[in-house]
């Protein structure tokens, strides 16, 4: 329980300066992508209270205004109270796609509409020869699709947006069950209040084998203590998630489970 609050307070320090010598036009092409949060877990319903998960990820515009981008992220479990606190699983995933956008919808001014069409690879980069520190072996998990994504996004003052993904899971050799659970179709949805919370829902599901997963997410600014310790309001937000369903990370892609967590976000998805 100590570890895991004292690596949130350290990425909290760490939030507070940066440094960067890309150049201006770097800068530019390359973006936080999948936010960037750090999290414990609060309940216990598999004995793993304050488990660390860590997300992170960039976004690249491979040729300039081309709208083609190159995308690689990570979601990490971190069993910090364990001995040697060991990573529980990695999942390593990247993306190629291209953006085109239609602008405004006719009846709608504030209205914007984008579609997404990519090829994304998720894994946890193991073979089945590995071994974890509780003795468990044939843990290789990857999962290869094919996918279009429309983007709603409404409003200006307070923004809505509603995505949609549709995908075709193409190479499943080490589980050939993986799709079942992955998934195939998802929804996500976003409320955004500038300068006060951001909340977003992602609902994902097999639509022939039922089976699916719920993820909500808070990001609020975070105003107190920082304000009040530092004198000014820093670009790091209060991160609170709840998930529940099938597969949180690929190696428990088929198990069920529910996880409530609170950490601090230095991104917003």
């Amino acid at each position: 329980m100590k570890n895991a609050r004292y690596i949130l307070i350290l990425v909290l320090l760490i939030s507070f300066y940066s440094y960067s010598d890309e150049s201006e036009d770097d800068q530019s092409r390359i973006t936080p992508y999948k936010g960037i949060n750090v999290s414990t877990k609060l309940n216990n319903d598999n004995f793993d209270q304050w488990q660390v998960k860590v997300n992170s990820g960039f976004k690249y515009e491979l040729v300039k205004n081309t709208n083609l981008f190159f995308t690689y992220s990570i979601a990490a479990l971190w069993e910090m109270t364990e001995n040697s606190s060991p990573f529980k699983d990695i999942n390593h995933d990247l993306e190629f796609f291209w953006v085109t956008k239609f602008g405004l919808i006719p009846f709608l001014n504030d209205a914007l509409v984008s579609t997404k069409l990519g090829y994304e690879h998720t894994s946890n980069g193991l073979d089945d020869e590995s071994i974890d520190y509780e003795g468990s072996t044939r843990r290789s998990r990857s999962v290869h699709n094919l996918n279009i994504q429309p983007t709603f996004r409404f409003g200006s003052k307070y923004i809505f947006v509603v995505s949609p993904k549709f995908w075709i899971n193409t190479v499943q050799r080490d589980n050939p069950d993986i799709g079942d659970y992955y998934g195939n179709f998802d929804l996500h949805s976003k409320i955004i209040f500038p300068n006060r919370f951001t909340l977003s829902s992602k609902y994902r599901a097999n639509l022939k084998s039922g089976n699916g997963r719920t993820e909500t997410r808070l990001t609020i600014p975070m105003t107190w203590p920082a304000s009040w310790i530092f004198g000014y309001e820093p670009n790091t937000y209060w991160f609170f998630e709840y998930f529940e369903g099938y597969g949180e990370t690929l190696l428990d892609y088929n198990v069920y489970t529910r996880s409530i967590r609170a950490g601090i976000s230095l991104a917003r998805e």
